[in-house]
């Protein structure tokens, strides 16, 4: 089974069919470098199924063709993916942050070498989700840690790789289930048994207007002030009947968040949630 990655184009809203890009191992995450148009695809599984993933670069260019891409999987000193779940770009700087989730770890990836500059090691499991700071160059990374879906964090770090600040959630009132057997099972089998869900790589951004970073975990919406280190936290179930949350963005002139949901009936709305105080100001239903 194999999927496309299309090019659209806004001005005319038509698609170009010749920019085409088929991939046969079902891609993570996309993000796009918003000063050249490159844009990066994270695969996860290889062609056999198993976990030894990798990202691939993809440029743009003013002609309707594609150009070679870039496939990065191994690198000096640091060795290769495994299981890799998220990447960001800073385009400010030509750096590209990788989620290495198999390895418990986040790379960054200097654009000009295709190399590793720095190597996050410490203090997580299963990094899924990225969000940088294009002001400073630091790192946002959500992850979880003691090996348990009930226990998430949110790590700041700065650029160099200090870490700046911890934001920890707790699920385990939801009856989130996993284990480390379970995970490490998954991850030291060769059988490309799939893993345990985990959040989509959209489950967090970073608002680089107010300093403020928002995630989604299960059904429950996070902001933190990363000045005051403070973490407001709002419970969708409050609202109704939903069941998960899928993404969250930030509409930048407002400061409010807009997070994707599904309800009992997996159908999906798209909440718009109160800068301030997490309250809920309008949803909308956007389909199944």
């Amino acid at each position: 089974m194999s999927e496309t990655i299309r090019t659209v184009d806004l001005t005319d809203n038509t698609i170009t069919t010749s920019r085409d890009v088929i991939v046969s191992i079902a891609p993570q995450a996309i993000d796009i470098n918003q000063t050249d148009g490159t844009y990066a695809v994270v695969e996860p599984y290889d062609s056999n199924g198993g976990y030894n993933g990798r990202v691939v670069i993809y440029p743009q260019s003013p002609v309707s063709q594609i150009a070679t891409s870039t496939v990065l999987k191994t690198f000096n000193r640091v060795g290769s993916l495994y299981y890799p779940l998220d990447a960001k770009f800073d385009s400010l700087r030509r750096k590209l942050w990788v989620a290495d989730a198999g390895n418990d770890r986040v790379l960054k990836i200097n654009l000009n070498t295709n190399q590793a500059d720095l190597n996050i090691d410490e203090g997580m499991e299963y990094p899924h989700a990225l969000a940088v700071d294009l002001n400073t160059g630091d790192i946002f990374i959500k992850a979880y840690e003691n090996y348990s879906l009930n226990h998430g964090a949110v790590f700041y770090y700065k650029s160099n790789g200090t870490l700046i600040s911890t934001f920890s959630f707790n699920n385990s009132d939801l009856n989130v289930s996993s284990s480390s057997s379970s995970f490490e099972s998954f991850l030291s089998s060769s059988s490309g048994t799939p893993l345990p869900v985990l959040p989509s790589s959209r489950s967090i951004v970073f608002d680089h207007v107010r300093s403020r970073v928002w995630w989604v975990d299960n059904i429950r919406v996070y902001m933190a002030d990363v000045r005051n280190k403070q973490i407001q936290t709002y419970d969708l179930r409050n609202e109704g009947l939903y069941i998960d949350t899928i993404s969250v963005n930030v509409e930048f002139a407002t400061g409010n968040a807009l997070v994707v949901a599904e309800n009992i009936h997996t159908y999906r709305f798209l909440i718009q949630v109160n800068r301030d105080n997490n309250r809920v100001l309008a949803t909308a239903y956007v389909g199944v």
